[in-house]
């Protein structure tokens, strides 16, 4: 959980991130806590990810962002832990579970976007005549960093929970490590 936290911290977009010039993380973080952790971590990363935003308007940073909608991340954020969590209830290690999370991504990812994007579309008054065609539009500007950019992180975790189940399982058989 600290690590989940640490990254969140480094990635959060407008924030460190852009600094560093990092991904925003916090969409991949919050289906992997679903994945791995418990629940209690869903609501762990959701106090972190206010608190980072509420001290970057504090310390004067732009709020374009933050209007009504903004309580729609938090109904974002839990279809993402959702996501993780069903993705993780197949753990053969094998294609099944890469298809499982993949799909579960995808698919969580897109309910997560179509809120968060349709809620500040059509709820915060950043729009001036908001229209089904204008809101398609915006809706594919923004759509690949929000679900294809946390697939970066998602590759890496990927790659990092097959090693490590490599190792586990050569370790309990004390075979040599070929990983």
């Amino acid at each position: 959980m600290i690590a989940f936290a640490f990254i969140m911290l480094a990635t959060r977009a407008f924030h460190v991130s852009s600094a560093l010039h990092l991904p925003d993380a916090s969409w991949a973080l919050f289906f992997l806590a679903g994945y791995y952790l418990g629940f209690a971590s869903f609501g762990i990363l959701l106090l972190e990810a206010v608190a980072i935003d509420v001290a970057f308007l504090m310390m004067g940073g732009d709020p374009y962002c933050f209007s009504v909608a903004y309580g729609f991340l938090g109904i974002a954020y839990l279809a993402l832990w959702g996501g993780g969590y069903w993705a993780s209830r197949v753990q053969n290690h094998g294609a099944m579970s890469m298809l499982r999370g993949a799909v579960a991504w995808l698919f969580t990812a897109g309910v997560a976007y179509l809120l968060t994007n349709g809620s500040f579309y059509w709820l915060s008054d950043k729009v001036a005549n908001p229209s089904f065609e204008g809101w398609l539009q915006n809706a594919q500007t923004w759509a690949f960093g929000f679900i294809v950019e946390p697939m970066f992180y998602l590759i890496v975790a990927v790659v990092v929970h097959f090693i490590a189940h490599r190792i586990a399982q050569q370790l309990k058989t004390r075979e040599p490590i070929n990983v």
